[in-house]
């Protein structure tokens, strides 16, 4: 059993529910609720390996990667590296030097400590925005959607609104909050 189920195990043991779960899937279930309750993350179900490289970042338009979705083992050398760059080089006036720019200049000199997801993470990137308000885009094979909201501010987003929104936005939040992705008719 790997180290990932063990903890998984003891986990769900430590809870005492009623009935066992049945598959090792469910422990892994509980396992991540339990650590996404105790801190801030995320769970991705078939992410990409970590076993060919330490750290897998999203592709952004060059000279840059996408700062907010990143998977690291522990220690890293490559989040060590963009680590190092906030204490030695931080330029808090220009927003994305230290957390994108640094990362992919880092990644030109040692394309060995990282891995590259060049579609999963990052569609639509930043230049593609207008996708997330404007259009309906093909999202079900990708791993996160980053829904730039504050380039939206026009609108407060509630359960209600989002059921006829027939946009990019609306389907995530759609599938995210009612199950379905597809549009729902109001009733009167």
């Amino acid at each position: 059993m790997s180290k990932f189920a063990t903890v998984c195990r003891n986990s769900v043991e430590k809870l005492q529910l009623d009935a066992a779960p049945t598959f090792l899937t469910h422990d892994a279930a509980v396992c991540a609720s339990l650590l996404l309750c105790a801190v801030h993350g995320c769970v991705i179900e078939d992410p990409p390996s970590l076993d060919a490289c330490a750290c897998v970042v999203g592709k952004e338009r060059p000279p840059k990667f996408i700062a907010g979705i990143i998977l690291s083992r522990k220690n890293s050398t490559f989040l060590r590296l963009v680590h190092e760059s906030y204490r030695n080089d931080y330029r808090g006036a220009d927003w994305d030097y230290n957390c994108a720019r640094v990362p992919y200049r880092l990644y030109l000199a040692h394309p060995d400590l990282l891995h590259v997801e060049p579609y999963k993470f990052t569609t639509p990137d930043w230049t593609e925005r207008y996708d997330l308000w404007n259009r309906v885009i093909d999202w079900r094979e990708l791993y996160v959607v980053h829904i730039m909201a504050h380039y939206d501010v026009r609108q407060t987003y509630t359960p209600e609104s989002i059921m006829t929104m027939n946009n990019t936005f609306g389907e995530v939040m759609r599938y995210i909050y009612y199950g379905s992705p597809k549009l729902i008719r109001p009733t009167s």
